[in-house]
């Protein structure tokens, strides 16, 4: 799965970069923290995610930039709600899916 995000300038009208990444390229590390901000419950429900995102802001800013290297920290004021929160959903589904398909001792090959 490919994210992306844009991040606009200080009017919230003109995109000023687009962040792109690929959740296929996550390291492991990124994602037990992401899952260990978000609750499982708490993904099918956007209000959940938002509250989530903003009492955990420095947390998510931290994942975020290891799921999208190429951003500055300045880029994170830069973008808006309504595209952020579902990318954040987006890379906890694919955090919980991609642990789920780890096989485990007792799996046959």
């Amino acid at each position: 799965m490919d994210l992306t995000l844009n991040i606009y300038d200080k009017s919230g009208k003109e995109v000023v970069k687009v962040l792109k990444s690929s959740t296929y390229d996550l390291m492991f590390t990124t994602i037990r923290k992401i899952m260990a901000i978000l609750k499982v419950e708490s993904l099918d429900n956007n209000v959940e995610i938002l509250k989530i995102i903003c009492e955990a802001w420095d947390e998510v800013v931290d994942v975020l930039s290891a799921v999208f290297p190429d951003a500055e920290e300045s880029d994170w004021d830069g973008v808006k709600v309504k595209e952020l929160v579902p990318v954040v959903m987006d890379s906890a589904k694919f955090a919980i899916t991609d642990a789920l398909t780890i096989p485990s001792k007792n799996s046959k090959n």
